[in-house]
């Protein structure tokens, strides 16, 4: 014992509750420095590389950069509302904040955990027009260039020739920021991809029902 340390003991229950809470928020304000609130940890690899600045924000919160003004506002909410109304109705009354998936589907998902959460980061997501999108002379879908592996585009098919340049039609950048073309296709997909930590969601029926809602 350190000489002149005298121990005395509490005298009461107050005062070990006092010092109880002390010890409690003093370990939570430890931890929360290394925790980033907010944020979707789900370590996607980049296939873009675009510089991203917001320059409005949909009623939610989501950030767009879009200077042209290619894309609507209005639909980049309403998507995004769709998929969250859809996510709610999947939960179930023992958990309403989180979604159950059984080992199979998170298998087959390729997510990272079995449990999903039914709301949106709307304040965290960003949304950012492809400034180089094109509509592809081979499959006529609007694309942007990307550094995905070319098995993808074979195994789905989307090219009609393999000549065709193996190009996104969507994309998530730092695990923030979905990419996407003026026509919004695969927003929602991505959008879900991105929330789910479930790399794969057309693996899952339920999900793939939400995006195509």
């Amino acid at each position: 014992m350190m000489k002149g340390f005298i121990w005395r003991p509490m005298k009461n229950l107050q005062q070990q509750l006092l010092c109880l809470s002390g010890i409690i928020f003093l370990f939570f304000s430890v931890v929360n420095c290394s925790i980033k609130p907010g944020r979707y940890d789900n370590h996607y690899s980049n296939v873009t590389n675009y510089p991203v600045k917001i320059d409005r924000h949909t009623p939610s919160g989501i950030g767009i950069d879009d200077p042209d003004l290619l894309l609507s506002t209005g639909l980049v909410e309403q998507k995004a509302l769709q998929l969250q109304d859809c996510l709610e109705k999947l939960a179930t009354k023992a958990d309403l904040h989180r979604i159950q998936l059984t080992r199979e589907e998170a298998i087959a998902g390729q997510c990272l955990s079995m449990q999903i959460p039914v709301y949106i980061k709307f304040d965290y997501i960003q949304v950012k027009l492809a400034p180089d999108w094109y509509t592809s002379t081979c499959t006529g879908q609007q694309l942007f260039p990307c550094s995905i592996d070319p098995k993808y585009c074979t195994e789905k098919k989307e090219l009609d020739e393999l000549s065709c340049a193996c190009n996104c039609r969507s994309a998530t950048q730092d695990n923030k920021t979905i990419i996407i073309t003026p026509n919004l296709y695969l927003y929602k997909a991505e959008l879900l991809r991105l929330m789910s930590g479930c790399n794969i969601i057309w693996n899952i029926p339920e999900f793939v029902n939400c995006v195509n809602e």
